[in-house]
């Protein structure tokens, strides 16, 4: 018989362990969070999500943007087939109200980076052409100023309560 009760072994019995097996994570795409990453110039677009949302409804869609160059830049425009309307956005606080305002353009400062988010700088989907269903993706394009195009995937999550960030 066995004797199960010998001393274990771990690979994440210290760091080292971890950060071996990390990369092999990577590739199978087994992951904690999603980390698809889209580069344009000096620009890495991340973390592309929205949550789930009813067709004919709005929805909205963030992601981070990481300059690593050492000019400024500028994303001008949005485009994505799941809506009729898709425009960029900026939530503020204004006399204790939360309130969106349509924004012509975010500014990428060199050397920054970005975060779209709830309740900050967004994208605004108008007119959902279907429903945005957790689990599922769409595409969308992220155009700017000085470094051109990407096409990005964004992935839809199921909304938790209570969930800002």
């Amino acid at each position: 018989m066995l004797n199960f009760s010998a001393k274990k072994m771990s690979i994440f019995k210290n760091k080292t362990g971890f950060f071996l097996i990390l990369p092999f994570l990577y590739c199978l795409n087994i992951s904690p969070g999603f980390c698809d990453t889209w580069e344009v110039k000096d620009l890495l677009i991340d973390h592309a999500y929205a949550f789930a949302a009813m067709s004919g409804k709005n929805g909205a869609a963030y992601f981070h943007i990481v300059n690593q160059g050492n000019s400024a830049d500028d994303l001008i425009g949005v485009e994505s087939p799941i809506s009729d309307k898709t425009t960029l956005h900026q939530s503020v606080h204004e006399n204790g109200i939360m309130k969106m305002r349509s924004v012509s353009s975010i500014a990428i400062p060199a050397n920054s980076k970005v975060f779209l988010k709830p309740g900050d700088y967004h994208v605004m989907l108008f007119g959902l052409k279907k429903p945005l269903r957790a689990g599922e993706q769409f595409p969308m394009k992220v155009v700017f100023k000085k470094s051109g195009s990407a096409e990005i995937l964004v992935r839809i999550f199921k909304m938790k309560t209570g969930d800002h960030e």
